[in-house]
Formats: structure tokens, C-alpha cells, sequence
């Protein structure tokens, strides 16, 4: 077990751990997701290498195409 001392945070302990934190209410949080599995499985995508500038439009049409009505009751 790894205890945090008074003046460490989350993420001290996730570094400890070999892990990430990924704040979500970040505007580019899915960049972030995709860039640490890249770094550290190969996870392969194009948000990766993706200009910021580019990511919002990216992600407003890839949702258009997610069937959500499949999943709702």
C-alpha cells in the first residue's frame, strides 16, 4: 500500500504506480487517453498526432456516427 505523505497528490501516487491520471474535465482528455496507450501498448489512432485545433470537429462527427439509440432502453 502506498500512503501519501501531506504534501503529495493523485498524481505523485499514480507516478509511484506506474500509472495515469487523466483529468476529464479537460478539453482534451481523449488526446491524452490516446497518446498514453500509444505510449505505453502501441495503441495505434489518429487523435494521437491529432493538432488540437482539429480535435473538437474530430470528435462532434465521430459521435454522429455512434449508434447511442442502441443502448437506450
Amino acid at each position: 500500500m502506498t500512503v501519501l505523505d501531506g504534501g503529495s497528490g493523485i498524481k505523485d501516487l499514480a507516478r509511484k504506480l506506474d500509472s495515469n491520471i487523466v483529468q476529464m474535465s479537460m478539453t482534451y482528455w481523449p488526446q491524452e487517453v490516446a497518446q498514453i496507450l500509444n505510449h505505453k501498448v502501441g495503441f495505434e489512432h489518429q487523435l494521437v498526432n491529432m493538432p488540437r485545433s482539429e480535435i473538437g470537429d474530430y470528435l462532434n462527427a465521430a459521435m454522429k456516427s455512434v449508434p447511442l439509440a442502441d443502448y437506450l432502453p
